[in-house]
């Protein structure tokens, strides 16, 4: 989707996440590493940048785990995330908002661009936002 992932990869190091031209409402995101094991697992904090209706409402930051495990020939990835609120969360499926969305597409262009050397376009579905 355009987004800019800028990671130290150790213990501690610093996460930001830079969003796209013309998806600079998102504002960028800011974490901290918490487990970093090359070619196997990245956990890190993820600090969404809420609207004004949702200060205060989160207990604590949300959290992504990658897991690569070798499964013979190939290697199957697990991405969770967790410490989400209902508001992270979007009802309409025809859109790229909201974590449930989001990951799809950003897996999905992951895996073509593995594929293929391309990774996927994806611009605003008519009548709705990024």
């Amino acid at each position: 989707m355009g987004f800019r992932f800028e990671v130290e990869l150790k213990v501690g190091g610093a996460v930001r996440i830079l969003p796209p031209k013309g998806f600079e409402r998102y504002g960028d995101h800011a974490g901290e590493v918490l487990v970093c094991e090359p070619f196997r697992k990245l956990v890190y904090t993820w600090n969404p940048k809420d609207k004004p209706e949702l200060a205060g409402k989160r207990d604590s930051l949300s959290r992504v785990t990658y897991e690569l495990t070798p499964m013979g020939a190939l290697v199957k990835l697990r991405l969770i995330h967790e410490n989400l609120l209902p508001e992270d969360l979007e009802k309409d499926p025809n859109t790229f908002q909201g974590i449930n969305n989001g990951w799809p597409a950003i897996l999905s262009s992951l895996k073509s661009l593995l594929e293929t050397g391309e990774a996927i376009t994806f611009r605003p579905l008519a009548g709705t936002s990024a």
